[in-house]
């Protein structure tokens, strides 16, 4: 019905208008073809239509995780190298010294190796204040009683892998009490650090470490500052990686004559430093041995476990 009213409307005003008029018929199809589309052309090509338009492309993909990393993990220590040296007076004052002496150093190689949650490779040296032979000044020793030492090592220093680590190292440390009556210990040390045939013992990175017992102080001739001085600058040329404690008087007390021998070695303490050195007092008995080398072990794990 719309068709006839619209044609009857169209001859109607070609009628009045007296002119022929083109009909264009309602169903055909535009110029190129196909049959329109009822999508708005206004989204056409618009990427929007198939995925969202807020990704981006260039962005790194996300990794899903099985699990939270833990915070509670605890992280191995490194196991760390420790070239420890003992240096004891060998001098007659030690006569009366020597049980509670022995008892003390008899385990050290054990206590030092169970440091740093055990991880802990190390050479044990020993040696004496007595420098007066220059033959033998310095050198780390074996056994004074070689028959002690067994399975006898042929070694100047022991190793944590040596067997009866501890019995052998207690045979080296019973160092006696003959020795010379002039005790040099920063002499000694000064030497022990020098002597080629022991500078295999000082590994490139290890951590040096040395207990002197000084029960008299240090008696060497040399002036003492220039004795300080140089001791310190070889201990440098070796490694300035190193903690130590010092057994020595260094208070006025019944027994304990104070001079300048003691003064060398307050000097050389302060000389270190609280982060190279530090001092334990010796004076009246009972000789506390035991906290020498307590102090020694706590100062070596501190410097392993901070790895500096």
């Amino acid at each position: 019905m719309r068709k006839l009213a619209y044609l009857g409307l169209l001859t109607f005003v070609a009628a009045c208008s007296g002119g022929a008029i083109s009909i264009p018929d309602p169903v055909a199809q535009p110029d190129g073809g196909g049959p329109t589309s009822n999508v708005d052309a206004s989204t056409e090509g618009d990427a929007s239509t198939t995925e969202d338009a807020s990704i981006d492309e260039d962005a790194e993909p996300t990794i899903p995780t099985d699990a939270a990393t833990p915070t509670d993990v605890t992280i191995p220590p490194v196991t760390c190298n420790v070239d420890f040296l003992l240096l004891s007076n060998s001098s007659g004052s030690m006569g009366d010294k020597q049980t509670a002496y022995l008892a003390a150093v008899k385990t050290l190689p054990s206590q030092i190796l169970a440091l740093n949650g055990g991880k802990v490779d190390a050479h044990f040296a020993v040696t004496t204040s007595d420098i007066d032979n220059a033959g033998t000044a310095g050198l780390f020793m074996k056994p004074v009683t070689p028959a002690c030492e067994q399975p006898a090592i042929n070694r100047l220093w022991l190793t944590s892998t040596d067997t009866n680590l501890d019995a052998a190292f207690a045979c080296r440390a019973n160092v006696g009490f003959s020795g010379s009556g002039v005790e040099q210990g920063l002499g000694a040390l000064s030497l022990a650090v020098e002597a080629t045939p022991n500078r295999a013992f000082f590994r490139p990175g290890a951590l040096f470490a040395y207990l002197m017992i000084l029960d008299d102080g240090d008696e060497s001739t040399e002036t003492p500052a220039t004795l300080v001085a140089s001791t310190i600058t070889k201990l440098d040329a070796i490694t300035t990686r190193r903690s130590g404690v010092v057994l020595a008087p260094k208070r006025v007390a019944t027994g304990c004559s104070l001079s300048a021998q003691n003064s060398i070695v307050e000097d050389f303490v302060t000389r270190e430093t609280a982060t190279r050195a530090s001092r334990t007092d010796m004076c009246n008995a009972p000789f506390r041995f035991d906290l020498a080398v307590a102090a020694i072990t706590s100062r070596i794990d501190a410097r392993c476990r901070s790895q500096n």
